[in-house]
C-alpha cells in the first residue's frame, strides 16, 4: 500500500480505514492472481500450439502498453523453457518455483550480469530451435500488441 501511495494512485484508502484497505488489497491481489494464471495458461498452450517466441510474446502483451523488446522475448523463452524441460511443476506453486529458479540462476552465475545475459540469449536460441525463429524483427512486432 505504501508503494501505491508514493505513486500517487488516486482514491487510495487511508490506513485508518482498514475495511477499505482490506477491500482494495484483496482486489489488487485477485487481479494479479488472474494475470499470473493467464500468463501460465498461455505459456502452456504455446507449447501445444508451437507458437514461435514472437507470437507468444505478442499474445502475452496483447492489449497492454508493454513494448516487445528482445529482452522480453528472452525472458519469455526462459519461462517457457522451465515448463518445456519440466524444471517447474505446473501447479499452484508455479510462480514461487519460477522465483526459486531465477534466484538459483543468479547464485549460479554469482550475479555476473554478462553471463546471465548470455544465458538468456541461449534460452531464446533454444526456443527458436523448438518453436521456430522470430518471423519479424522485434521492433516490427510492437504493432501486433494492439
Amino acid at each position: 500500500m505504501d508503494h501505491m501511495r508514493t505513486m500517487a494512485i488516486p482514491d487510495m484508502p487511508i490506513e485508518e480505514d482498514q475495511a477499505k484497505v482490506k477491500i482494495f488489497s484483496s482486489a489488487v491481489s485477485l487481479i494479479l492472481s488472474e494475470i499470473h494464471a493467464n500468463i501460465k495458461k498461455k505459456l502452456i498452450q504455446s507449447i501445444k500450439d508451437t507458437l514461435n517466441n514472437g507470437e507468444l510474446t505478442a499474445v502475452l502483451v496483447l492489449n497492454t502498453n508493454i513494448t516487445i523488446t528482445i529482452q522480453l522475448c528472452r525472458h519469455v523463452a526462459w519461462l517457457r523453457s522451465l515448463i518445456h524441460m519440466g524444471a517447474v511443476k505446473i501447479n499452484e506453486d508455479f510462480w514461487d518455483n519460477v522465483d526459486v529458479k531465477l534466484v538459483q540462476m543468479h547464485l549460479l552465475f554469482k550475479g555476473n550480469l554478462a553471463i546471465l545475459n548470455k544465458a538468456f540469449i541461449n534460452f531464446l536460441k533454444d526456443d527458436h530451435k523448438h518453436y521456430g525463429a522470430l518471423k519479424k524483427k522485434v521492433a516490427d512486432m510492437t504493432s501486433l500488441t494492439g
